[in-house]
């Protein structure tokens, strides 16, 4: 089933080639169109999501898709037919089924149509068509959605304030050059459309409005209900982003427009190429960081797994996948109840025990010592793209 996923999402990520040549049509530039291709295929991000088990990909596809019939349906002065207004009516309602992050831009392109365009009878059939279509055709998907939402607890941490000042740091890849890269285009491309009065600066305008949006609203509940927002599903808005940034190149200097698009697309090869995403087997931190401690592992008994991460249920999913014996001891727990928890378990004499810490750990506790547990252990340090542990060892 993995292996048949994974196939699924790199058919979905080649697919968005194709549908960007054909859909991003309506914006009528060569200039926005290659630029969009050239930096999806070198984005970090974009490269990870295609080889996912889980079919992001799909649910990318279909948000490059619906942006570019959403320009061609609403932002064209040629009337739309009856053809692209019920596929713009399915390509929004398949999005919000792919994954529940979709309904989010959905709900932000629908909304944008209200605050950008002045209402009359036109705009307000075809907003009826699409968006109350979608409604109704996500109604059946309705309830299981909303269980969902009356769960008492879920595996995904709240967000910290912090947080939600990293939009283009995830979108980027995390990478610094191309964050500064982003807000020099945004700075350069901005002030280019606004005093030329171009209709790319409204474009552009209307793409920055919804990455916003698909931020601001699934942070706000996360923060303040139940908490749903993890990085991963907000690569959803890839195309959006990576559209906004071809656009501000559109807007540059004709003679500026392609050194800055091969400086932006160098950018994001060394990127990819610094992150050795491809020098690890496993690419889930948690997954890589449980796959060293059971190689790590000798005991023939249970090893005692002390978790001080923020997400215990993945840590001990891993560690269970991988076939070795794991006996959990403690959730969630705090550093210095390590030693009371290790004393008093009851305990073969070849007993080993696994310590794992969050990425959020202070730097200067990654060398904590335990006094009371120096006599019967050696500690071996186990770390992973930011997560880290302590195997105890008896002596």
């Amino acid at each position: 089933a993995t292996d048949n996923s994974r196939i699924t999402s790199v058919i979905c990520s080649a697919l968005v080639i194709p549908a960007a040549v054909y859909f991003f049509r309506v914006f009528n530039s060569r200039v926005v169109t290659l630029s969009f291709i050239a930096i999806y295929c070198f984005s970090l991000p974009s490269i990870e999501v295609a080889q996912d088990d889980r079919v992001y990909s799909l649910a990318i596809l279909l948000a490059t898709m619906t942006t570019g019939l959403w320009f061609r349906v609403f932002c064209t002065d040629t009337p739309s037919n009856k053809i692209q207004l019920c596929i713009l009516l399915l390509t929004s309602s398949l999005l919000s089924y792919s994954h529940y992050f979709g309904t989010i831009l959905v709900f932000a392109q629908g909304v944008s149509v209200g605050l950008f365009f002045p209402w009359n009878r036109t705009i307000f059939k075809k907003w009826c068509v699409v968006y109350l279509g979608s409604f109704v055709l996500f109604l059946p998907w309705l309830p299981i959605a909303l269980r969902a939402a009356n769960l008492p607890n879920f595996w995904i941490q709240p967000p910290k304030i912090s947080f939600f000042f990293q939009m283009p740091e995830l979108l980027t890849g995390g990478s610094a050059r191309l964050q500064v890269g982003f807000y020099a285009l945004l700075c350069l491309g901005g002030f280019a459309g606004l005093k030329n009065k171009t209709y790319g600066f409204f474009q552009i305008k209307l793409l920055l409005f919804w990455t916003t949006l698909f931020f601001v609203i699934p942070f706000c509940l996360s923060y303040f209900t139940l908490p749903f927002l993890t990085p991963k599903y907000l690569l959803i808005c890839l195309p959006v982003f990576l559209l906004t940034i071809s656009l501000l190149i559109r807007e540059l200097p004709r003679k500026a427009r392609l050194p800055c698009l091969i400086l932006w697309v160098a950018m994001s090869g060394q990127h990819v190429r610094d992150s050795q995403y491809y020098s690890f087997i496993r690419k889930n931190d948690l997954r890589t960081l449980t796959y060293e401690l059971v190689d790590k592992t000798n005991s023939s008994s249970p090893v005692g797994l002390i978790c001080c991460a923020n997400a215990p249920i993945y840590c001990t999913h891993f560690l269970q996948k991988w076939g070795h014996r794991f006996e959990l001891l403690a959730m969630e727990c705090h550093s210095g109840k390590i030693s009371d928890i290790v004393n008093n378990s009851t305990a073969a004499k070849d007993k080993e025990y696994a310590v794992v810490f969050d990425k959020d750990v202070a730097s200067d506790q990654n060398d904590i010592t335990w006094p009371q547990l120096e006599n019967q252990f050696s500690a071996l340090p186990v770390k992973s793209n930011g997560y880290w542990a302590w195997l105890l060892k008896r002596r």
